[in-house]
């Protein structure tokens, strides 16, 4: 068996629960600093096609979202907060207050960048939830139309028809 035939037997195993792998990938991306994204886009758009990969995507990333803020305001309520006194958190606090929603969407959205201060700073100000989730989901849509842009871009360099193992790899 090549490595062609082994992905393929791989992807043709789990198709009955990628939806949920989907999911949870999407899910965890606002949660964790982690470079799976254009892994989460390309198993999306392979397994569940653009229409389904793509409203699947955006509904992880809501869902993942709203229990970052949640979580983080829930932290911040029941904690001294010392953390809020470091030199670095006053930084990071400073520039989310005085910087657009735009920059922060750019800044955050920006693939392969670590924003997770920036993530965690936004509940901490006094940024409303609606503004919260404008930004986080705007910057989640620039980077999925950059990863996306990533995405047909090199991987139509090699064919027409994007192959199914690509989303393994």
């Amino acid at each position: 068996m090549n490595i062609m035939e082994f992905f393929e037997s791989f992807a043709l195993t789990y198709e009955k629960n990628i939806m949920w792998v989907v999911l949870l990938f999407s899910f965890m991306h606002p949660l964790t600093e982690n470079p799976w994204s254009l892994f989460t886009l390309s198993l999306a758009l392979t397994a569940l096609g653009v229409i389904q990969g793509y409203l699947l995507i955006i509904t992880g990333y809501l869902i993942g979202v709203v229990v970052l803020y949640v979580l983080v305001r829930f932290i911040h309520q029941k904690s001294d907060c010392r953390f809020m006194k470091l030199k670095g958190a006053k930084k990071v606090l400073n520039w989310v207050a005085s910087t657009s929603t735009l920059r922060h969407i750019l800044v955050i959205g920006m693939p392969n960048i670590p924003t997770y201060p920036i993530k965690i700073s936004l509940p901490l100000t006094t940024m409303s939830f609606t503004k919260y989730i404008i930004t986080l989901m705007g910057s989640y849509l620039f980077l999925t139309i950059m990863n996306s842009l990533l995405y047909f871009g090199i991987f139509s360099l090699f064919g027409i028809n994007i192959p199914r193992w690509v989303s393994i790899l």
